[in-house]
């Protein structure tokens, strides 16, 4: 059965692309592009996710994005993927 998870993920544009860190999570990933970045992010998240679900580790609750600090550069968005259980 496939459950669905939605993380914020802040997106920040460096040199020759952006970066993406999950506050929540201990994982970041990069992308050339914004779209690249973005999908980067739903597969770091999925494999991520997964790797907790089969380790049956808990999945942390997602943080509220007004509650988040991040830089002012930055921007904050909701990633979502599907894990298996």
């Amino acid at each position: 059965m496939a459950v669905e998870h939605t993380f914020p993920a802040v997106f920040r544009k460096e040199k020759g692309g952006y970066s993406v860190v999950f506050p929540d999570l201990d994982i970041a990933t990069s992308g050339e592009s914004f779209v690249e970045a973005m999908l980067m992010a739903k597969d770091a998240l999925g494999m991520y996710l997964q790797y907790l679900t089969e380790t049956n580790s808990s999945i942390p609750n997602p943080s509220d994005i007004a509650a988040l600090g991040y830089p002012e550069d930055a921007s904050v968005y909701m990633v979502k993927c599907n894990t298996e259980q």
